[in-house]
């Protein structure tokens, strides 16, 4: 996985505390997932991970479990290209705010999965890592 990545939040309700739904999207260079050992593309992929986010003491702190959520192959890449990775971010913030797409039926499967409910289909504020 790269060190830059975007992220964008929605609010979710499910067991074990979870409040949010990170949808993150970033650029790996593919090779082996140690995960489920397969061998994965270079390519900007995009990530849906249920979790817990919580603020305390001036600190942000998210919790999640292995693996739980998905991740979705958006384009294949063969660098970083940061416009790239943006361009496909705001690709994936309208089909989540739209409710079409493969990340849109990905966060379904997800949310079934998990036993997660989403409490909004509105954009939130995106961080960025870089």
């Amino acid at each position: 996985m790269s060190d830059f990545r975007l992220n964008h939040y929605i609010p979710a309700s499910g067991p074990e505390g979870i409040n949010k739904v990170k949808i993150g999207v970033y650029y790996s260079k593919g090779g082996i997932n140690f995960f489920n050992y397969q061998n994965e593309p270079s390519a900007i992929w995009a990530s849906l991970t249920p979790m817990e986010v919580k603020h305390e003491n001036g600190f942000k702190c998210e919790k999640y479990g292995m693996g739980k959520g998905l991740k979705v192959n958006l384009e294949p890449a063969t660098r970083l290209n940061r416009k790239n990775v943006e361009a496909a971010f705001q690709r994936v913030v309208a089909e989540i705010t739209m409710g079409t797409g493969r990340v849109w039926d990905a966060l379904q499967q997800v949310c079934v999965k998990e036993g997660v409910t989403l409490q909004t289909n509105l954009p939130l504020p995106t961080e960025q890592k870089a």
